[in-house]
């Protein structure tokens, strides 16, 4: 929680503000830094995700190929004690369940919305930096950290409402 938002007393003294900026720089490089992280891992898993995903969604495809292409001839041939038009069929079952499983799994991480939120506070931090770094006058560089911290708190604030909603949903809507 924030208890104070005025600039410390000692504006004057070049050695106060040296600290200032050095505090500010350290956290927004801190955040700045770990959205980078969270976007570039987030983004790596959803990518694996997707692949994974098609990969399953291939063995589903290739499967019900294979069976086509086997007949009656999928029925004759057994393969551990149980016909291959059996074990294929229970194999593409067990694939189609995994990929539902998942689907549902990944749809209640949210990863999707997190990452959108990762990204969006990566943008204002990211401009943060800019700004500061083109801007030497002590008042305006406040103002972009007030600013910075508005629109930080303020994108908090609608992940939470989004992520409330979302989940508060009734059981038929998706």
């Amino acid at each position: 929680m924030l208890i104070g938002v005025e600039a410390p007393a000692a504006q004057g003294d070049p050695e106060s503000g040296a600290q200032r900026e050095a505090v500010d720089q350290a956290w927004i490089e801190n955040q700045r830094g770990y959205f980078v992280r969270k976007v570039a891992k987030l983004h790596r898993s959803s990518v694996r995700t997707k692949w994974l995903k098609r990969v399953l969604f291939g063995v589903i495809i290739a499967v019900v190929l294979i069976l086509l292409l086997l007949g009656e001839q999928a029925n004759e041939h057994h393969v551990v004690g149980t016909s291959v038009e059996n074990a294929l069929t229970f194999l593409m079952g067990l694939v189609a369940v995994t990929l539902a499983s998942w689907e549902l799994h990944q749809n209640k991480m949210a990863s999707r919305e997190l990452l959108w939120q990762y990204r969006n506070q990566l943008k204002h931090f990211s401009r943060a930096r800019a700004q500061l770094a083109r801007t030497f006058a002590a008042g305006r560089r406040l103002e972009i950290l007030a600013d910075l911290g508005k629109d930080s708190l303020m994108e908090s604030y609608l992940w939470t409402i989004h992520r409330f909603h979302r989940e508060h949903e009734p059981p038929g809507r998706a």
